[in-house]
């Protein structure tokens, strides 16, 4: 990495000086795995060219071919991992160590992303005489994250996350939030701001019909009151 900007300072250190200090002293030479993500791609690869260059603030040096695929990666990412192997990692050594795809099949890896980005009360978010309806808690999952299509069915397995290998572009398990909405009309939208709340009342009125007070939203071809 290149720029000023890259540049960790002292008050921005995540590792304390003196755990550092201990790690890198039980460091004299060995085998490391650089790891990155980029456009949602996992890359890594074997390197024993890492040596401390700083204490304070405590800053690694990563030597990496020009011709390497992960170093490409962590320049675009602007970030990655140092995971130093232990004694009896050999075959991890040698796995990231050569070309191609599949170097992460069968390796625990913890990214630090969070599949569950919040936890709703469905009677903060509901109303009305069909709130006992509605399930106690509504999931807000992170972007790349859903319900399993075991769980929709009632199952529990024994992995808490697994890859989705089945062709599905949308969901609905996301948290809204975090899902912007578009609205196509060929009439003209008088809402301000409107919202998926806003359909069902929306529909009657287009039908002539009064939506009942407990329901949620306005029609969004009339103005707001």
């Amino acid at each position: 990495m290149t720029g000023n900007d890259n540049v960790l300072k002292p008050d921005e250190a995540v590792v304390e000086q003196q755990v550092f200090r201990d790690v890198i002293g039980r460091f004299a030479s060995g085998v490391t795995v650089i790891t990155t993500s980029a456009g949602g791609v996992a890359f890594g690869t074997t390197a024993s060219a890492v040596s401390s260059l700083s204490a304070d603030p405590p800053m690694l040096l990563v030597c990496l071919n020009k011709t390497s695929e992960t170093g490409r990666a962590v320049a675009e990412a602007g970030v990655f991992g140092v995971n130093i192997l232990a004694e009896g990692q050999e075959e991890l050594a040698y796995k990231f160590a050569t070309k191609g795809v599949g170097k992460f099949d069968g390796v625990a890896v913890e990214t630090g992303q969070t599949g569950v980005r919040n936890v709703y009360a469905s009677g903060k978010l509901y109303q009305g005489p069909y709130l006992n309806a509605a399930p106690d808690l509504i999931v807000g999952y992170a972007a790349g994250y859903r319900t399993s299509w075991e769980a929709a069915v009632g199952k529990v397995t024994t992995q808490v996350f697994s890859d989705n290998k089945k062709a599905w572009s949308g969901d609905h398990c996301v948290d809204p939030l975090l899902v912007p909405g578009v609205l196509f009309s060929n009439r003209k939208v008088q809402a301000e701001d409107p919202g998926i709340e806003d359909m069902a009342a929306t529909a009657l009125d287009l039908f002539g019909i009064q939506p009942p007070a407990w329901m949620e939203g306005k029609s969004v071809f009339r103005f707001a009151q």
